[in-house]
C-alpha cells in the first residue's frame, strides 16, 4: 500500500471519528429541547446576535478551507486564494478556476 493510500485511510477514519463525536455531543446536549418551538429565522437570528463570534470564526475557517482545496486541486497560490475568499466570498474563487 502506498503513501496516498495511507493518508486517504488516516484522514477519512480522523473524519469519522470527528463525526461521530460531534454527533454525539449534540446528542447528548439537550439543545435540540430547547429549540423544538423555534423556527429556522428565529434561530439564526438569536445565533448572529448572541453568537456572531462563532460565525465570524466560523466563516475564516470554511474559506481557509476552500482556499486550501483550490490550491491543492488548480495550483494556485493559497494566500490569493485565501485573502479573496475572505474578503469577497468562496464562491470568488470559481473565477480562478477559469484564469489558468
Amino acid at each position: 500500500m502506498n503513501q496516498f493510500n495511507m493518508d486517504r485511510i488516516f484522514s477519512n477514519t480522523l473524519l469519522m471519528i470527528s463525526g461521530i463525536v460531534l454527533i454525539y455531543g449534540l446528542v447528548f446536549s439537550n439543545i435540540f429541547e430547547l429549540l423544538v418551538h423555534w423556527d429556522l429565522k428565529s434561530i439564526i437570528d438569536y445565533t448572529i446576535t448572541y453568537y456572531f463570534d462563532f460565525v465570524i470564526i466560523g466563516y475564516i475557517f470554511i474559506c481557509l478551507q476552500f482556499a486550501g482545496y483550490f490550491e491543492l486541486k488548480y495550483q494556485q497560490d493559497y494566500l490569493t486564494c485565501s485573502i479573496m475568499s475572505i474578503l469577497l466570498t468562496p464562491l470568488s474563487l470559481l473565477l480562478l478556476e477559469k484564469n489558468d
